[in-house]
């Protein structure tokens, strides 16, 4: 009965790990996501008003996320460390556009930043597509490899 017991646990706490292997394409998503959002707010305020990039980054909602860590080290000098769901080639891309923020004319600044949008929604689209398929996918596979340990240990 005991084992039984001990045995049936394994289906959860591999399911519970198979969802902690997918967490990787929900940062992603939100990585791009609070991107996006910092794009457009940043895009309003070079048409808007004339705030410095300093204080656009200081008024961004989003302060808790990895990208508010990352733009803030990339903008200040800081160390910039790479989050590891993050492709190499996806961060050098990212890493040289933040890098030229605020540094050129308005009018340039909006090209830019222009450009770049269309690259941030395909990336963020395909994030988000990532997500929905790996999320279950993983979970199943923790699930199934659960039962299997279950059978093969009963």
């Amino acid at each position: 009965m005991a084992k039984t017991i001990l045995l049936s646990l394994l289906i959860p706490i591999f399911s519970i790990i198979g969802k902690r292997f997918s967490k990787k394409y929900e940062l992603l998503r939100s990585f791009f996501e609070d991107f996006q959002l910092f794009i457009n707010i940043f895009e309003k305020e070079i048409d808007f008003s004339e705030k410095s990039l300093k204080e656009i980054i200081n008024d961004f909602p989003k302060k808790n996320g990895d990208f508010y860590q990352f733009l803030t080290n990339a903008i200040f000098n800081k160390e910039i460390i790479k989050p590891n769901y993050i492709l190499d080639s996806d961060f050098s891309l990212i890493n040289n556009f933040i890098k030229e923020l605020g540094i050129s004319d308005k009018y340039t600044q909006k090209n830019i930043v222009l450009d770049f949008k269309n690259y941030l929604k395909s990336s963020y689209e395909k994030a988000k597509k990532d997500e929905n398929v790996n999320k279950n996918l993983y979970f199943k596979l923790g699930l199934l490899f659960g039962l299997f340990i279950f059978i093969l240990l009963f």
